[in-house]
């Protein structure tokens, strides 16, 4: 399994830029998908995913400009480099 030099975290502020879309997205919050007292019930696992806001011309002409996407998910875009990710300072 090989390792990576350096630890992706994500937070509240960040960018994310598409070089193919040209969009741009910023991490507004985090979120737990299951965070109900029926997945308590059944002890199944935490998936944290992040609320994006997109913007750019291609959303310009949709309404639905705000999607989640797992935390996961982003971090593997970011290392494959679907997606450049900009810290918040």
């Amino acid at each position: 399994m090989e390792l990576y030099k350096t630890l992706i975290t994500l937070g509240a502020g960040d960018i994310l830029h598409d070089p193919v879309t040209k969009e741009t997205g910023l991490l507004v919050g985090k979120i737990n998908l299951f965070n109900s007292s029926y997945i308590i019930e059944h002890n199944l696992p935490n998936i944290i995913a992040w609320e994006i806001w997109w913007c750019g011309t291609y959303m310009a002409e949709t309404t639905t400009r705000t999607q989640v996407y797992t935390e996961n998910g982003i971090i593997n875009m970011i290392r494959e480099g679907v997606l450049v990710h900009y810290k918040n300072n």
